[in-house]
């Protein structure tokens, strides 16, 4: 009976204020997962509730005390990470952890496990032998990673066991890590096909829940549309954004806003994606207030209101502590924008991005403040700390210079604000150092961004890298796909691209007429080099045939000059435009992680 009260109390949970009063009722007679549920919603501001962690602190150490190991985690992880107001505290974390633990929880077990790796090993084994006896999954990997061989196998296999049986039994998320360990080749042998067959089976499970009002099962299921992989369907993934909308989830118009913002199953609309991210924020949903004031500020669609975006952006750091988020902030107190200027606040906000978070770019622009004396007295050796210390965490190929020039500060300002051809042009200058610190890493992600996006020079670059293992496994196939859809979507580098490997044989027959279609294709589409290389086709077609005459190229040269001259002032009509907004932007760090679906 009393299971069937608490089924009926977390399936009406969010369905509206009757239903809230009976969850909480359910807590204080000592329901626990009741008091997670209401924790829970407060926590990630589920069901357009507003975010109150001090509320969902309270709650789950409710449902904690009532032996609830789903809310003795969650209170765990909390401490773990902190989140504003509440502080970070690892040594509550472990305790909690092993309190989840003793409470027959295998995800306790294995957390606490994880926290005392470095310090007591054989502690932490004895923790994820208990986790995968216990019958969870990332315990058995775990305890498979740091044990002898035989016993990693077993523990490696078991993993795999455990996920497939419940993906058998309808969870969609064990579907993903087990179709995730047959991708990798980590505990079974690599097989695309059955890591396919397991993803298609967790959207079928993501469909079947969206489908009968399970919002945050739709939300899931616009996130695997869009980058799992064989699954991208944007339109499908915009249809179970719009659902969780329209049932008032906050974070679900949040998606939907991006889908607007970058094209993603609709019509790119920024108008609409400001509407939306307005709509999330003022409801509760602190992340959305952040995307709202880059929205409204770099895009310059909405007046360009610096009072209010600075407010916006306090209110989503506060509230979340997202990066990005809190880095532009410290740049409008350490700026003055919006409101008078507060070095000691901005500095107190990077050095905690960089000592706490450890996030490179953060050290790095501590680092150039220190070396200016900007904000802070001039500290040479500091700041050549810091900069080392920032490379580093970023795992920067090059560190090189750390000045940009104004040109790049403006398209990683863009870039980051959905202006795909700025992030495809930002992905080139990574890849070859020019005019940014070097690093492949970020080239394929801006690229993979981009490509996603439309750009279609993003496409061609990252085939580019494919084909010559560039920072990424040499795989043809994929630069040919790559260079197909850049060609497709009206990318004359992509048809050159196809029409070069075209002509060499690479990963296909070698193809002389199909090369010449490739280049007269590019040379129409205004790519120079497409021209070229048709031309230089056609002479050496007519010499070996043996012809006195040469061909006639009006035809071939004519387009090249009509290609060459729409490019090229489109190329400086573009040049103009990022050097006129250059100056306007701050000296702005690509994001520690790219959204977008990989091509």
């Amino acid at each position: 009976m009393a299971g069937a009260l608490l089924g009926l109390t977390l399936l009406l949970a969010g369905c509206g204020p009757l239903a809230t009063k009976r969850t909480q009722r359910a807590c204080d007679e000592g329901y626990g997962s009741s008091c997670t549920w209401l924790a829970k919603r407060s926590l990630y501001g589920w069901f357009g509730v507003k975010v109150d962690v001090k509320y969902a602190e309270t709650k789950l150490n409710h449902a904690c005390g009532f032996k609830d190991t789903e809310g003795c985690v969650a209170l765990a992880d909390l401490y773990l990470t902190g989140k504003p107001p509440v502080k970070a505290d690892e040594p509550r974390a472990l305790a909690i952890y092993k309190i989840a633990c003793d409470l027959g929880s295998g995800e306790g077990c294995n957390k606490a496990g994880i926290q005392l790796l470095d310090r007591d090993q054989d502690q932490a084994i004895a923790l994820y032998r208990k986790a995968c006896d216990l019958g969870h999954a990332y315990g058995c990997s775990n305890l498979g990673d740091i044990s002898d061989p035989d016993e990693a196998v077993r523990g490696h296999a078991r993993a795999l066991n455990l996920w497939l049986r419940s993906c058998d039994q309808g969870d969609y998320q064990s579907c993903d890590r087990a179709a995730l360990r047959y991708l990798k080749g980590a505990d079974a042998p690599r097989d695309r096909a059955r890591a396919l067959e397991l993803h298609q089976r967790g959207t079928a499970l993501l469909r079947r829940s969206c489908d009968g009002d399970g919002l945050e099962s739709c939300l899931r299921l616009h996130e695997w549309l869009l980058y799992k992989p064989g699954l991208l369907d944007p339109v499908a993934a915009h249809a179970a954004a719009s659902k969780a909308c329209a049932g008032k989830n906050m974070q679900g118009c949040q998606a939907l806003a991006g889908d607007h913002l970058w094209g993603r199953g609709v019509d790119r609309d920024r108008a609409r994606a400001h509407q939306l991210y307005s709509q999330a924020c003022e409801a509760g949903h602190p992340p959305a207030c952040g995307h709202q004031a880059a929205l409204m500020l770099v895009l310059r669609d909405h007046g360009g209101d610096e009072v209010k975006a600075r407010e916006l952006y306090r209110r989503s750091c506060t509230a979340t502590a997202e990066p990005w988020v809190c880095h532009y902030l410290a740049l409008f107190e350490h700026e003055g924008r919006g409101g008078s200027r507060d070095s000691a606040s901005a500095l107190a906000r990077w050095d905690e991005l960089c000592s706490k978070r450890e996030i490179g770019w953060a050290c790095r622009i501590l680092g150039a403040l220190y070396r200016e004396g900007d904000g802070v007295a001039r500290d040479a050796a500091k700041a050549q700390q810091l900069r080392e210390r920032g490379c580093k965490l970023d795992k920067l190929e090059s560190c090189g210079a750390t000045e940009k020039s104004a040109v790049t500060r403006w398209r990683r300002w863009r870039c980051d604000e959905g202006d795909a051809e700025s992030c495809a042009k930002l992905a080139a200058n990574y890849r070859t150092g020019l005019a940014a610190e070097q690093s492949k890493s970020w080239a394929q992600i801006l690229a993979r961004l981009a490509c996603s996006a439309g750009a279609m020079y993003a496409c061609n670059l990252l085939g580019d890298m494919y084909e010559t293992a560039d920072g990424v496994p040499r795989s043809i196939s994929r630069a040919l796909e790559l260079y197909a859809r850049a060609c497709e979507g009206g990318g004359g580098d992509g048809c050159a691209s196809l029409g070069d490997v075209a002509e060499r044989g690479l990963g296909r027959p070698r193809s002389d007429d199909d090369a010449l279609r490739w280049f007269n294709r590019a040379c129409v589409l205004g790519t120079l080099w497409g021209c070229t290389r048709a031309v230089r086709l056609l002479r050496r077609q007519s010499s070996e045939a043996g012809r006195t005459t040469k061909p006639d190229l009006a035809g071939v040269c004519a387009a090249a000059a009509r290609g060459a001259e729409s490019r090229e002032a489109e190329r400086r009509a573009a040049e103009e435009a990022d050097a006129a907004r250059a100056a306007e932007s701050p000296d702005e760090p690509v994001p520690a992680s790219a959204p977008g679906a990989a091509p």
